[in-house]
């Protein structure tokens, strides 16, 4: 790690720039005003990793108990907008799968964009033989919605050096991004409008989603052709029926944990169930929306779907800090933002396991 001292005295130019850019923009977007740019990756290693085990109240105040005022001079303030960005997207992470349930997330230029959605189809011809055509399906408009989290930091906390709450509120900030975005997501999954083919609709049973189920939705997209790699569950719908697995000769119960460990799940999924990679996920869109907060679910809906193929969804200015040109007083006032879509892109590599 470096010294706060060495953070400072490494990055002048890069400072100012983000000085410069939040001076003239409002607003702090890690993309666009890049600390690290122009860095040796050596710094630019030891200076991640400082700002990301440091908390506010490290950054900013001195050993000695001063106020920041103590580095301002040496421009420490202008670390802060850059340790705010990576701590909030480590928090969004710990809530948002997206980035794991999509194919791809991309960055479009303007607010619409149509996507391609369908099959590219690969032809065995002769020699010489172009074929014309290789594409089956659409398009699909990607709208990029608005998702904004208002910092409920106060100038109190503040002007009272009360960093560690507000270091706790930009950890809830960041993590209410990260459900807002998988819920939007994820509804987006659920319906599968917009793509090639049609989903496949499975019924579960009176408030269990069995194991049956989802042997159902595995072949109904395998059926299509497609690999079905994927599956978000709730925890209930887990835990009532789903693990509860019977093999031949075998009671409720006899599940196994060598068929989930048998293979490793990807990085971000809890396990891997029957070759799906499952991520567990309580969101309200994967659940009743009339249940009552703290009640159990009712009518759980399972996702099982190749996500190679079945998601893409738009990202653009994500978890940019608006209202924002004072990186320590305008932590008070600050509007964490982003914008996204998602569309289905082959609906057919969709099951959806929907209990009565």
């Amino acid at each position: 790690m470096l010294s706060i001292q060495e953070c400072v005295n490494k990055t002048e130019k890069q400072r100012q720039k983000v000085e410069d850019f939040m001076d003239s923009k409002g607003y702090f977007d890690p993309q666009e005003c890049n600390i690290y740019e122009g860095l040796k990756r050596s710094i630019q290693r030891e200076l991640s990793e400082t700002l990301r085990k440091l908390s506010l109240k490290e950054l900013l105040v001195s050993p000695g108990g001063l106020s920041t005022g103590t580095f301002g001079a040496s421009g420490v303030h202008y670390l802060v907008p850059t340790w705010l960005s990576q701590k909030l997207y480590a928090a969004s992470a710990i809530e948002d799968i997206v980035p794991i349930i999509s194919a791809d997330i991309f960055e479009p230029r303007g607010g619409d964009v149509t996507v391609p959605v369908g099959m590219l189809k690969a032809h065995v011809v002769g020699e010489g033989e172009i074929p014309t055509h290789a594409y089956i399906g659409t398009g699909a408009t990607i709208k990029l919605q608005k998702i904004v989290v208002p910092s409920i930091c106060t100038n109190e906390m503040i002007e009272d050096n009360q960093f560690g709450l507000v270091e706790w509120h930009i950890q809830q900030s960041g993590e209410a991004m990260g459900r807002v975005a998988s819920n939007n997501a994820l509804e987006v999954l659920k319906t599968a409008t917009d793509g090639y083919g049609t989903y496949t609709a499975v019924a579960g049973g009176a408030g269990t989603t069995g194991f049956a189920n989802f042997v159902s939705a595995v072949q109904a997209v395998s059926e299509w052709e497609m690999n079905p790699n994927t599956m978000v569950i709730t925890t209930q719908a887990w835990t009532d029926t789903v693990q509860m697995a019977e093999f031949a000769g075998g009671a409720a119960g006899d599940f196994g944990l060598a068929y989930m460990t048998m293979k490793q799940p990807a990085v971000g999924f809890d396990l891997n169930f029957y070759g799906c990679d499952t991520a567990f996920c309580n969101l309200r869109t994967l659940h009743a929306a009339t249940d009552a907060v703290g009640a159990a679910f009712t009518k759980c809906v399972t996702i099982v779907f190749d996500r190679n193929v079945a998601l893409v969804t738009a990202r653009k200015n994500w978890l940019r800090v608006e209202n924002y040109s004072d990186p320590v007083k305008d932590l008070a006032g600050a509007v964490i933002s982003g914008r996204q879509d998602s569309i289905t892109a082959v609906d057919c590599a969709i099951a959806v396991i929907t209990e009565t």
